[in-house]
């Protein structure tokens, strides 16, 4: 019977049908894995959580129209989450413009700072979207522009002034230095009835190896894991060695 490691898993509809109703399975789902995860000193600050979703594309065109932001169409919507330690929108804004992407506009993600623990609250980055028309790009080569533009945009920064969780026309993520039952809390857009998606990728993070950080919480940009891929520098550390 397992007795460690992290806690993940996901909700679906196997009909690939989007609702509110499989995000909150998702995010009940991951509160029951709480004691898959550990607790700091201060007996808030988490070693990460989060959930991975189909971008909840009813709920976007509705923060879109009050921002007063326009778009051609919400399914040309593509959407960025960055963790940002510095103010370097303007700069990331002409990585996009390079690869000749339309910019709608920055968001700030509305989060509730009396849900996490003070551990967590000192070192936690501005949490910003950026919003993205991907008209006039091809469907299937719009996750490969980001994909370049984000590699640019980390060679050029480092993960020490932004990190970003996710970049896609497909999927978003939402995750902290949190434990799993303040994520909602903390992320009141997940509590959002026009929040949809057909499924819900959810991980809460027993930190072995590392110490605990704001981007090493998952889901990553692809998946969530409960092994120990985090050593992967471990394994390079050694063959320098040789």
């Amino acid at each position: 019977m397992e007795r460690d490691s992290c806690g993940v898993g996901f909700v679906c509809d196997i009909n690939a049908r989007a609702s509110a109703q499989i995000v909150r399975w998702g995010i009940e789902a991951v509160k029951n894995l709480t004691h898959r995860g550990a607790i700091g000193g201060d007996g808030k600050t988490g070693d990460g959580a989060g959930v991975l979703t189909q971008i909840p594309r009813k709920f976007f065109e509705k923060v879109i129209k009050e921002l007063g932001y326009t778009i051609s169409h919400i399914d040309n919507l593509g959407v960025g989450v960055f963790f940002l330690y510095e103010d370097l929108e303007d700069k990331i804004e002409t990585e996009f413009i390079k690869e000749g992407l339309k910019i709608v506009g920055w968001r700030d993600v509305p989060v509730n700072t009396e849900a996490v623990g003070e551990s967590a609250l000192k070192v936690m980055p501005r949490i910003k979207q950026l919003f993205l028309d991907m008209a006039g790009v091809k469907v299937e080569e719009r996750e490969v522009k980001l994909y370049l533009v984000r590699r640019r945009i980390e060679k050029r920064f480092g993960e020490e002034k932004v990190y970003v969780p996710s970049l896609s026309s497909e999927v978003v993520v939402y995750k902290g230095m949190l434990v799993a039952p303040q994520l909602d809390r903390f992320y009141p857009d997940l509590q959002d009835p026009s929040y949809e998606s057909a499924f819900c990728l959810f991980h809460q993070r027993y930190s072995t190896n590392t110490l605990p950080n704001w981007r090493l919480a998952q889901p990553l940009r692809l998946l969530a894991h409960n092994g120990e891929i985090n050593t992967v520098q471990g394994n390079r550390n050694w063959m320098m060695a040789l």
